[in-house]
């Protein structure tokens, strides 16, 4: 079964849902994190390092960010993204 890290937009039904059909759930709250105001990008991060899929309410606000990540590690200077030469 599949892993995931939830943040606290996600409704605990579907949490509970998910735990029932046998995948791993790890919520914000048993993580130590609720009601942190802990940033978008420490949440990605901690998800990222603890393995999981990353469930989430704010999804276009996770891809911006990870779009700009991907700007910055691949920046050379074309702002259209063209590889280098």
């Amino acid at each position: 079964m599949a892993r995931f890290y939830s943040n606290e937009n996600i409704a605990l039904q579907l949490v509970m849902e998910l735990r029932r059909l046998g995948h791993d759930v790890l919520t914000s709250l048993d993580a130590g994190n609720a009601n942190s105001a802990v940033p978008d990008s420490e949440v990605l991060a901690f998800a990222t390092a603890e393995g999981p899929s990353l469930l989430l309410a704010a999804v276009e606000e996770f891809a911006a960010q990870k779009e700009a990540a991907d700007r910055n590690d691949n920046d050379d200077g074309d702002p259209c993204g063209a590889p280098a030469k």
